[in-house]
């Protein structure tokens, strides 16, 4: 058997693609949900090692994903059982639950290990949810870089709800991240559907 580096991507938390294909992994593979496909296609098919996977999401189950890349993890334990020592995995990745997956099959000999989007600092649950939503436009390359769009026939608001509570914090009042619309602090562009980020309002 064959000693294999694998890395595997949760594009929904990370997608810093270029600094994965630098750490010389024999496979990566690549986690992604169907809004954003074609764009994670444009980034990776560049790489001859990355494999794109698709998620499509069950009705009103959001961790389809972190099932997936837990039961791809599963595949690879299983099939290196008698060879733990040919096999090292990183799953780039911030949710928590990856820390554990690998904690566990670290504590019977895998070589499992998680490597954490180098994320915003946004503040904790006690902090003022305005000043978190302000750090988070600040540094989110989403944002900066105008890469996040909404849907056809989606408001702004729920574009921008769906945005705040997928990466910054689900518990935030709605109201308060519609205020962010509403004083033109965010929006969407009529032509293109990508954010943009007037921080003059603030």
């Amino acid at each position: 058997m064959e000693y294999l580096r694998l890395a595997i991507i949760d594009s929904e938390n990370y997608n810093n693609f270029e600094l994965v294909s630098s750490g010389n992994f024999d496979r990566v593979i690549v986690f992604t949900n169907n809004e954003e496909l074609e764009a994670n296609y444009e980034k990776t098919r560049i790489y001859n090692n990355f494999e794109l996977v698709p998620i499509i999401y069950g009705e009103g189950n959001k961790d389809n994903m972190d099932g997936y890349i837990c039961a791809k993890v599963g595949e690879y334990v299983e099939r290196y059982r008698e060879f733990r020592t040919h096999l090292s995995i990183t799953i780039f990745s911030n949710d928590r639950i990856f820390k554990g997956i690998a904690s566990y099959y670290t504590r019977k000999g895998f070589n499992i290990a998680t490597s954490a989007p180098k994320g915003c600092v946004t503040g904790t649950s006690n902090t003022d949810p305005r000043v978190r939503i302000k750090k988070f436009l600040e540094c989110s390359e989403e944002v900066q870089q105008h890469q996040y769009k909404k849907h056809f026939k989606e408001s702004s608001k729920d574009a921008f709800y769906r945005l705040i509570i997928k990466k910054l914090d689900k518990d935030i009042p709605e109201q308060i991240i519609d205020e962010f619309i509403d004083k033109g602090i965010v929006g969407f562009s009529k032509e293109t559907r990508k954010i943009f980020f007037d921080k003059s309002k603030l």
